[in-house]
């Protein structure tokens, strides 16, 4: 996921099976600094599909990762019977991906689109308005680059009056020569207000245009999945409190 954003409550960045992977992982005493990063990633990762999802699809992922997580707690209840609970509960979750017609790579995948697309839905107003304040600030910085590009000249005559003036209080202070031919040196290789947002406007106008075409590329990859996904945007958030461990029951889904 692009992105790294917040929602509070409705932080669907991190999905239902992301918090379930991470209960058994530190179920079994494994959580090591780079297994957050591995699960995030891998939630984040999916490519487009030849077609839409459909709210039926949606709905059965919903379903069944309720009957996931449900699985997963009764393990955890009962870890004592089994001589590696963990592992017991990964061919277990396994097995009912395989009842319910999915392998664990195609229901990744499903995962991985349904959370794109409810994140997207949620930022896309956000990205616009941050688009529009990303534009203003480039039109801005390079506007004051255009005015000021005729005064460099008597901006680097003011710069180096200014070095002279500071020169002769030194030698007048009875500071050593080469001391001031340094403070002189600094002077003159200091850039002028001129060229500070000549350099800004060449720098954030192509950074702009990437940040954009990134979130266009984001955007328009799960836009097909909207339709699907809006409807069942308030289960994903109870979904994903619920396998959290913030609520005490999962969403009801219909």
């Amino acid at each position: 996921m692009q992105s790294a954003k917040g929602h509070g409550a409705n932080n669907r960045e991190t999905a239902p099976g992301v918090w379930r992977l991470l209960q058994a992982i530190t179920w079994a005493g494994l959580l090591l600094a780079g297994s957050w990063s591995v699960a995030v990633q891998a939630a984040g990762q999916g490519g487009p599909s030849s077609a839409p999802l459909t709210e039926a699809q949606v709905k059965r992922y919903l379903q069944i990762e309720i009957e996931l997580n449900q699985l997963l707690r009764r393990y955890q209840a009962n870890a004592a019977q089994y001589e590696d609970a963990p592992r017991a509960f990964a061919l277990a979750e396994e097995k009912h991906l395989a009842s319910r017609g999915f392998s664990e790579a195609d229901w990744d995948s499903l995962e991985t689109r349904i959370m794109n697309a409810s994140t997207a839905i949620t930022d896309y107003p956000d990205l616009v308005n941050d688009r529009a304040e990303r534009k203003s600030e480039v039109d801005e910085v390079c506007t004051e680059a255009q005015a000021m590009a005729g005064q460099q000249g008597q901006m680097k005559a003011e710069q180096n009056a200014e070095a002279q003036a500071m020169a002769a209080q030194m030698r007048a202070a009875g500071i050593d020569e080469a001391k001031v031919q340094e403070v002189l040196r600094q002077f003159r290789n200091m850039p002028t207000v001129a060229e500070v947002r000549a350099d800004q406007c060449q720098q954030m106008a192509p950074v702009a245009t990437m940040i954009h075409e990134d979130e266009r590329r984001w955007i328009e990859t799960s836009r097909p999945d909207w339709p699907a996904v809006r409807p069942y945007l308030e289960e994903l958030d109870q979904l994903t409190d619920w396998a959290a461990g913030n609520t005490d029951q999962p969403p009801v889904i219909n």
